[in-house]
């Protein structure tokens, strides 16, 4: 009879821990619901296309991992200079989770200083040529502007022997387009 007594109350004990720890876990994912995914900051990228890069979706499951994910996913695309991803208690238990993306302006137009337009032509060839795509209506990217400067300077460097220094200026149109400048610069003992 005792032992019945004790199984009857260990059996008792399990069940109230156990339905106090089924209690805690809904409440604990109720409140890990994401209850709604914005977008802020775009400006030609459309907010469908940025929410089918990532993966955090409304009525989901809220997840710190996935969020970092999703920030490397936005960044992946090479259609932004910066992405923040910002969360809020929601209104309903759940959370609210917005992203801040800055997109990369359009190059409006490429002007060259200093050269020719046969040279400005064979310079755009060199580019083609090793991969680099920079060009009216393409997205500015910075790195890959040095790139077409340093292969430029190269490029006239062979040609030349006045060791010409290729510096590349950027300079906003609007808030959704630049203009790319490459200047050509001689040395000092050149300049007239």
């Amino acid at each position: 009879m005792k032992t019945l007594c004790i199984t009857i109350l260990i059996t008792l004990i399990t069940s109230i821990t156990v339905s106090a720890q089924t209690a805690r876990s809904k409440r604990a994912s109720q409140s890990q619901t994401v209850e709604q995914v914005d977008i802020r900051g775009n400006r030609r990228i459309s907010e469908a296309d940025i929410k089918s890069w990532i993966s955090t979706r409304k009525d989901g499951i809220y997840s710190p991992k996935r969020l970092n994910r999703d920030v490397g996913a936005l960044f992946d695309t090479g259609h932004f200079t910066d992405v923040k991803v910002f969360v809020e208690d929601g209104l309903h238990g759940g959370k609210i989770i917005t992203f801040e993306v800055m997109d990369r302006p359009l190059i409006l137009a490429i002007h060259f200083e200093g050269i020719g337009p046969s040279q400005q032509s064979e310079v755009v060839g060199e580019w083609h040529k090793q991969g680099i795509e920079l060009s009216k209506g393409s997205e500015y990217d910075p790195v890959r502007t040095r790139r077409a400067a340093r292969i430029m300077q190269e490029m006239l460097n062979k040609q030349q022997t006045d060791n010409l220094l290729i510096m590349p200026y950027v300079e906003p149109q609007t808030a959704t387009e630049v203009l790319v400048i490459f200047k050509i610069e001689r040395p000092a003992k050149d300049r007239r």
